[in-house]
């Protein structure tokens, strides 16, 4: 968390792999979800055993056709658009 300075964000650590396990049934990837940038926007929650499908997402993952190889200028421009939403 050095390189995370703003004291709003939070690290949580997740030994057991189970959130990576639980974003592979949701996102439907070949394995774990564990490389993966998930954009929510406002008012989103949590309120099943699954965490939600997020309202866009990018991946650096092999075998998923689902969703777009990371590109941070266009992953950028989603977080930006959801920031004004």
């Amino acid at each position: 968390m050095a390189l995370v300075t703003d004291p709003r964000a939070q690290q949580y650590w997740d030994a057991d792999g189970w959130l990576d396990e639980a974003y592979g049934r949701v996102l439907r990837t070949p394995g774990a979800a564990w490389d993966v940038y998930l954009l929510y926007g406002r008012g989103r929650s949590w309120d099943d055993i699954l965490p939600p499908k997020p309202d866009y997402w990018m991946h650096q993952l092999s075998g998923v056709t689902s969703a777009p190889q990371l590109d941070p200028d266009v992953l950028r421009q989603h977080v930006e658009n959801l920031l004004h939403a």
